[in-house]
């Protein structure tokens, strides 16, 4: 039985990289990495001598050589993985070597370090728990709406990474949908220009104009919950299906408690979406 070692790294300030992780790097003679460049960059800075060790490369588009690093393992090789930035785990490609690892038997250990999400979690001042993560927010509209329409049955803690040549559409999209959310959004984590934007939904337009559309994005947002129900359009629609079969007074009136708005005005919407059927 084999040890493959999930080797956390800094995510953006070198200082950030643990005396641990370093060891298991200068003691193990081979290591996966997400990009070999990288690995070799960030070594090097540490001073880590990988001159006389094994470097494969182990991504998204090597997952092919998958079986390869198992045989290794059987063989009695223990193997690293890094992954850029982070954990190797966490958006990264390590989920099917770490399946496959233990399906052969094989033990796994974690070499803990920094990690954006809950860096951002802790930045975020919002509610941390219970929180999801989502990992990349999703590009297709349909996988989108999906995500919204979750997080609006269940309210609670939320968070995403994004590109910058994504996040104001991903942004759109959420304060859009999620119009009772509260925002935090961070980027170059431990990084020299870190910010943290915290907003509610109605004030991106504001935040949009103002804010640097570089580096790596990780968004939190939390829809708060009223009466255990997250505040919700949905349930407007689902009352307009029983209009016809009871009182709208007091349709509106159970709306106004479950979504902690006026009832008078609920009751007013619905008259006038009534009107136009």
């Amino acid at each position: 039985m084999a040890t493959l070692y999930l080797v956390s790294t800094p995510i953006g300030n070198l200082d950030d990289m643990t005396a641990r992780a370093a060891n298991i790097l200068k003691e193990q003679e081979v290591i996966l990495a997400e990009d070999t460049r990288v690995l070799k960059k960030l070594c090097e800075s540490v001073g880590i001598d990988l001159s006389n060790k094994r470097i494969f490369s182990f991504n998204d588009h090597d997952q092919n050589n998958l079986n390869g690093f198992i045989n290794l393992l059987n063989q009695g090789t223990d193997l690293c993985l890094v992954s850029d930035a982070g954990s190797p785990i966490i958006s990264d490609p390590a989920y099917p070597l770490v399946k496959s690892a233990l399906e052969k038997g094989h033990r796994i250990d974690s070499i803990p370090g920094i990690s954006s999400v809950i860096v951002a979690l802790e930045l975020s001042g919002l509610p941390p728990h219970p929180f999801t993560f989502h990992g990349f927010f999703p590009r297709e509209q349909g996988k989108r709406e999906e995500v919204a329409d979750s997080i609006i049955e269940r309210g609670q803690t939320h968070i995403f990474f994004e590109s910058p040549h994504r996040i104001v559409d991903c942004l759109d999209f959420l304060t859009n949908h999620l119009t009772a959310a509260q925002f935090s959004v961070s980027r170059e984590l431990t990084k020299k220009f870190q910010e943290t934007f915290r907003f509610g939904a109605k004030d991106w337009d504001e935040i949009k104009a103002t804010m640097t559309v570089k580096g790596e994005f990780v968004v939190v947002l939390n829809l708060p919950q009223q009466n255990g129900v997250a505040q919700s359009g949905k349930l407007v629609a689902m009352a307009k299906e029983v209009l016809e079969r009871a009182d709208q007074k007091k349709i509106s009136k159970l709306l106004g408690q479950i979504l902690n708005q006026n009832a008078k005005e609920i009751y007013q919407i619905l008259e006038a979406q009534k009107s136009r059927t």
